[in-house]
């Protein structure tokens, strides 16, 4: 019920040639671990809606390939492009820093120098000064379209 509340129109579409494949996809991703999928989609809903090809699997890819659980899947699906490459970058710094684990959560965190990130990321000093610079830029003036709105019921 929970999961058709928070994503109505999952009940337009075709179970065999949209909705199974993306379970059992997102199953053989959570390690046939039915019970972790079924927290994920519980947690995002939406996770469902989104094209298998063209956003499940390339963010799903990615994830595994730095490390993370697959749970990760519901905090990375809902960014735009550009987002989802800066937190996996930065997801990827801790679970580097982390020892090649994901960090627990509420696990404290170690502040991040420019250094480690640019040796984390195989990138130079002066391109990681340029970031900080247009993120400094992006925050001057936020783009509050993206916000995530959960709503209680």
């Amino acid at each position: 019920r929970k999961v058709i509340v928070g994503m109505p129109t999952l009940l337009m579409c075709s179970i065999e040639s949209n909705l199974r494949p993306k379970a059992e996809y997102l199953l053989q991703a959570f390690d046939n671990d039915a019970t972790e999928l079924k927290m994920a989609i519980l947690k995002q809903p939406t996770l469902l809606g989104y094209s298998q090809k063209k956003r499940i699997e390339p963010r799903m890819e990615s994830l595994i390939d730095i490390g993370a659980h697959p749970r990760s899947i519901v905090v990375g699906i809902p960014m735009t492009d550009a987002n989802f490459r800066v937190w996996l970058e930065r997801k990827a710094m801790e679970i580097v820093e982390n020892g090649g684990k994901e960090p627990v959560r509420g696990q404290k965190r170690t502040p991040r120098t420019s250094r480690s990130a640019a040796l984390v990321l195989g990138k130079d000093e002066t391109q990681i000064s340029e970031e900080k610079e247009a993120s400094a830029i992006d925050k001057a003036s936020p783009d509050r379209s993206s916000r995530i709105v959960h709503w209680k019921r």
